[in-house]
């Protein structure tokens, strides 16, 4: 069942686009911290939730409620702030921001099981994973790794694939716009980290739209705390 969508012509440029949009993002993945890109890597994460809104609202005309347009409005005024007093966003803050959109909204529409979506993108980027590891190798072979450097590399690939699944689980399931609004609980981790444990620093420009950004994850968990009671109350009453 897994790969029975390989046999079917049609799903194949649909699960050839996902595999290289979510290639790309894996890729920046891993680059950005290593070439002190983190925090545009950060913004870009903090920016595709607010895109991931508006394509739920124009593709699929999903519906907000009050205090989600009101987070939506603060994150949004922080990436503004951030446009116009830095000059613009990075390449690789606009490749995040539009990249993961992007892939959600195929696999929305490409309705296929997570892990079967998940193993065939993988799949596929096989051989662009050999082609990068024989082209940036500068002459290590695989095998001159430690033994305990290739085992953080199996844990990595654990982690990245168990998240990568409850992702795509999670996309199917919740209305695409509430599922960006959820998103912002990464780059507010990829931030702390970049901060606490990379040594990068924050440009006084960028600090207000974190700032923001920030004001607008805490509004929307009132929202979500406010809905859960307000449920909780309605069930109380019907029993």
């Amino acid at each position: 069942k897994t790969f029975r969508p390989l046999t079917n012509p049609a799903a194949l440029p649909g699960l050839i686009l996902g595999s290289l949009l979510i290639g790309l993002q894996w890729g920046l993945f891993v680059w950005a911290p290593v070439n002190g890109k983190t925090l545009d890597l950060s913004l870009g994460y903090f920016l595709a939730p607010i895109v991931m809104v508006f394509v739920g609202r124009i593709f699929l005309s999903e519906k907000l409620y009050t205090m989600q347009w009101g987070a939506v409005l603060l994150a949004s005024v922080g990436i503004i702030y951030t446009f116009y007093s830095s000059g613009g966003f990075s390449w690789v803050t606009l490749l995040v921001a539009l990249g993961y959109p992007a892939y959600f909204l195929l696999r929305r529409f490409q309705a296929l099981p997570p892990i079967s979506a998940f193993f065939i993108e993988n799949l596929l980027l096989v051989p662009l994973a050999i082609g990068g590891c024989i082209y940036f190798s500068h002459g290590i072979q695989p095998f001159d790794y430690s033994g305990q450097m290739l085992l953080a590399f199996l844990g990595l690939a654990l982690l990245g694939s168990a998240g990568m699944i409850c992702l795509l689980t999670a996309s199917r399931q919740l209305p695409i716009s509430l599922f960006g609004l959820l998103g912002y609980l990464e780059p507010v981790l990829i931030f702390l980290v970049a901060i606490c444990f990379l040594g990068e620093s924050v440009l006084k420009s960028e600090l207000l739209t974190y700032i923001l950004i920030v004001a607008a994850l805490g509004l929307l968990a009132v929202d979500k705390m406010y809905r859960y009671s307000a449920s909780i109350k309605k069930h109380d009453i019907h029993t």
